[in-house]
């Protein structure tokens, strides 16, 4: 089969895969697990997309691509498929991380055929989003991971998932409102929908065409900025990550936010607006600070997992603003390692909130009692997003630091980072230190629990091996991944002495804000901003202000441009 041919599979399989559960749930039995046929499904729809994308990696190294129309229809109106470097990156830790999430699910039980048609449903549209050429067929593909992502948010009906499900639709809606506009904007000036025509025809475009494509630009990145949920379109992604279900929250946040993320990568590379790239710089690096000083604040567990994801985005952001094939590998890199460790905890971390019968981190002391997977998970990890050699997380932070330069945003970089490890000790300071005698009762029975060690076994450990194993072999991952995400650039990575000095005094000085934090006056200010930056007006709020500053930023941009 040729690789035009087999790169369709990619997104088809999920989709055929689908059907699956959605048959068993029509003419099976009523039920409220999943039967051989979901589980069929979820085998072929997960798993599927990985054998076809090793067999696609050669043909996209060194700026490879493989490109397909659907069906006999000419390239200018059909449906179009482009599987490049970056696309292929990102379908592949993509379908690593759903198919854990999926592991996981399965494994511990108490998800319906129902489920798994809309889990199968969501990761097709991810596939298809980061296949796609065209921008309506993105628009659809992002419509259908939205609808998939509201319902699955509130999977279990519980009145915290309904609300956040519903704040999620609302600045959503009002978001690819934008979308829509800046796609008017940009199709007035190209004359097409192909994402790579346009760029073609922007590069010869005269003055006022390029205007109005840089202010279309702005739109469509602030469109995209609510699923990326980079500050300040972050609002709605506290409440909805934490009150998922746990393979719906690394789902969601391990691969969903990163979809959106490529889809701008590979928009904002039409024409070259150095003003609109560079504002990225700056709100990810204020984006990356401003997250971690929220996610300290929390007392809810898996909502200080969720700030991270804001604030881990604003490190990719940031690296992709530099403009540079450095900034490009970093941002991918990172992209990657935070889908592997930031997926790992939420598993991991949701489980001894399981165990312990309750989300306050306060409340979870040896939550890991019992479930030493869990704890092996937290810390494999903790270790990773604290950037501690040898771990993946310490390789892409590196790259990011060198990507993004000195100056104020390589300074907030590295508060960040002192506030990410100030926050994982306070984590972990909780959950290891000893439970006063008779101070809870398992919220668990012996089976489920025995259910939940299987289900990390099977779908945390894996993540806990590549967050561990992609670190070791980074010398050899960091050219691989150039090769893909920024051909033609010549990187090479290797740890050293100084590099794990700095890791070690960053990781010092956060276990020292970390007990400052947890002290009486340090919790007693957390709890004050600990609500900060979320609910509905606020989200509503601020959302509609970044769409105002991209579309400034985007207009001064084309005002700048010489006629």
């Amino acid at each position: 089969m040729s690789p035009e041919r087999l790169a369709l599979w990619i997104a088809l399989l999920p989709l055929l895969a689908a059907a699956l559960p959605l048959l068993e749930k029509a003419f099976g039995r009523p039920r409220t697990e999943a039967g051989p046929a979901s589980d069929l499904g979820a085998l072929l729809g997960l798993a599927g997309p990985l054998a076809v994308l090793a067999l696609l990696y050669p043909a996209v190294t060194d700026g490879g691509i493989v490109h397909l129309t659907l069906g006999e229809w000419s390239p200018s109106i059909g449906i179009r498929y482009r599987l490049d470097g970056p696309a292929w990156f990102a379908s592949a830790f993509t379908a690593v991380v759903s198919l854990c999430a999926g592991l996981y699910a399965r494994a511990r039980g108490g998800y319906s055929p129902t489920f798994w048609f809309l889990f199968l449903l969501c990761h097709w549209s991810l596939q298809s989003a980061l296949l796609a050429a065209d921008f309506f067929h993105l628009f659809v593909c992002l419509e259908l991971m939205a609808l998939t992502s509201y319902v699955l948010i509130a999977y279990k009906k519980e009145s915290a998932a309904l609300f956040a499900s519903f704040n999620y639709l609302m600045v959503s809606t009002a978001a690819i409102v934008f979308y829509l506009f800046g796609l008017y904007l940009l199709y007035g000036a190209s004359g097409t929908l192909s994402i790579e025509e346009a760029g073609r025809v922007l590069a010869s475009a005269r003055p006022r065409e390029r205007g109005l494509a840089a202010l279309g630009l702005a739109f469509l990145a602030g469109g995209l900025g609510v699923r990326t949920a980079f500050l300040p379109f972050h609002g709605w992604l506290p409440d909805a990550h934490a009150s998922a279900p746990h393979p719906v929250s690394a789902l969601l946040s391990g691969a969903m936010i990163k979809v959106s993320f490529f889809a701008q990568w590979r928009i904002l590379s039409l024409a070259e607006f150095p003003m609109l790239r560079e504002s990225f710089l700056w709100l990810g690096a204020a984006g990356a600070c401003a997250g971690v000083v929220l996610a300290l604040c929390q007392s809810d567990a898996k909502r200080l997992l969720a700030w991270h994801s804001v604030s881990q985005v604003g490190y990719v952001l940031a690296a992709f603003g530099a403009g540079s094939p450095a900034g490009l590998l970093a941002a991918g890199l990172h992209a990657a390692a935070h889908g592997l460790f930031k997926s790992l905890l939420f598993l991991s971390v949701g489980s001894a909130a399981d165990a312990a019968g309750s989300r306050n981190a306060y409340r979870m002391a040896g939550a890991f009692r019992g479930l030493p997977e869990a704890a092996a998970g937290f810390v494999f990890g903790a270790l990773s997003i604290a950037a501690l050699p040898p771990f993946i997380g310490a390789v892409s932070k590196d790259l990011v630091a060198y990507a993004a330069g000195g100056g104020l945003p390589g300074a907030l970089l590295l508060a960040a980072s002192v506030g990410t490890a100030a926050s994982f000790s306070k984590l972990g300071i909780l959950f290891f230190s000893a439970p006063e005698p008779g101070s809870r009762t398992p919220a668990l029975s012996a089976v489920e629990l025995g259910r939940l060690r299987a289900a990390l076994r099977r779908g945390a450990l894996p993540l806990a091996a590549l967050c561990l194993g992609t670190g070791l072999a980074a010398p050899a991952l960091v050219p691989a991944a150039a090769g893909l995400l920024a051909p033609g650039y010549t990187a090479a990575f290797a740890f050293s002495l100084s590099g794990a000095a700095k890791s070690l005094g960053i990781a010092a000085a956060g276990f020292a804000a970390a007990r400052a934090v947890l002290s009486p006056r340090g919790r007693a200010l957390a709890h004050r901003f600990e609500r900060l930056g979320t609910g509905s007006e606020t989200t509503l709020t601020l959302t509609l202000l970044g769409l105002a500053l991209l579309a400034a930023l985007g207009g001064w941009a084309g005002r700048g441009i010489p006629g």
